[in-house]
Protein backbone atom coordinates (compact mmCIF):
# COMPACT_ATOMS: atom_id res chain seq x y z
CA UNK A 1 0.00 0.00 0.00
CA UNK A 2 2.70 2.50 0.97
CA UNK A 3 4.82 1.56 -2.05
CA UNK A 4 1.88 2.32 -4.34
CA UNK A 5 1.16 5.62 -2.58
CA UNK A 6 4.80 6.64 -2.90
CA UNK A 7 4.83 5.76 -6.62
CA UNK A 8 1.68 7.78 -7.24
CA UNK A 9 3.08 10.78 -5.38
CA UNK A 10 6.45 10.47 -7.15
CA UNK A 11 4.75 10.41 -10.55
CA UNK A 12 2.64 13.44 -9.69
CA UNK A 13 5.63 15.35 -8.29
CA UNK A 14 8.69 14.13 -10.25
CA UNK A 15 10.88 16.95 -8.94
CA UNK A 16 10.25 15.87 -5.30
CA UNK A 17 11.75 12.86 -3.54
CA UNK A 18 9.08 10.50 -2.17
CA UNK A 19 9.96 7.29 -0.39
CA UNK A 20 7.46 4.64 0.76
CA UNK A 21 9.01 4.73 4.23
CA UNK A 22 8.15 8.43 4.56
CA UNK A 23 4.52 7.71 3.64
CA UNK A 24 4.46 4.88 6.17
CA UNK A 25 6.00 7.04 8.91
CA UNK A 26 3.44 9.81 8.42
CA UNK A 27 0.65 7.25 8.66
CA UNK A 28 2.08 5.73 11.85
CA UNK A 29 2.51 9.11 13.56
CA UNK A 30 -1.08 10.05 12.77
CA UNK A 31 -2.43 6.72 13.98
CA UNK A 32 -0.45 7.04 17.21
CA UNK A 33 -1.78 10.54 17.85
CA UNK A 34 -5.32 9.27 17.21
CA UNK A 35 -5.03 6.30 19.56
CA UNK A 36 -4.60 3.81 16.73
CA UNK A 37 -7.15 5.24 14.33
CA UNK A 38 -6.34 7.12 11.17
CA UNK A 39 -8.58 9.27 9.02
CA UNK A 40 -8.11 11.72 6.18
CA UNK A 41 -8.95 14.78 8.29
CA UNK A 42 -6.34 13.92 10.90
CA UNK A 43 -3.77 13.19 8.21
CA UNK A 44 -4.51 16.52 6.51
CA UNK A 45 -4.08 18.35 9.82
CA UNK A 46 -0.71 16.69 10.46
CA UNK A 47 0.49 17.29 6.91
CA UNK A 48 -0.40 21.00 7.04
CA UNK A 49 1.36 21.25 10.40
CA UNK A 50 4.47 19.68 8.87
CA UNK A 51 4.17 22.01 5.88
CA UNK A 52 4.18 25.04 8.21
CA UNK A 53 7.28 23.74 9.98
CA UNK A 54 9.12 22.86 6.75
CA UNK A 55 8.37 25.09 3.73
CA UNK A 56 9.92 22.55 1.34
CA UNK A 57 7.28 19.97 2.35
CA UNK A 58 4.19 19.94 0.13
CA UNK A 59 0.70 18.58 0.76
CA UNK A 60 -2.52 19.43 -1.04
CA UNK A 61 -6.14 18.63 -0.25
CA UNK A 62 -9.11 18.34 -2.58
CA UNK A 63 -12.62 19.01 -1.33
CA UNK A 64 -15.90 18.00 -3.01
CA UNK A 65 -19.64 18.25 -2.69
CA UNK A 66 -22.06 20.71 -1.17
CA UNK A 67 -20.71 19.92 2.27
CA UNK A 68 -17.15 20.52 1.02
CA UNK A 69 -15.89 17.20 2.39
CA UNK A 70 -12.27 16.13 2.08
CA UNK A 71 -12.05 13.92 -1.00
CA UNK A 72 -8.32 13.20 -1.27
CA UNK A 73 -4.85 14.24 -0.24
CA UNK A 74 -1.85 14.54 -2.50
Amino acid sequence: MYQLSAKVLQKKYPDKYVHARIVYNVDQVIQHKNNGTGDAGSMYFELTKQQQEDPTFYADAYFEGKDNHLARLS
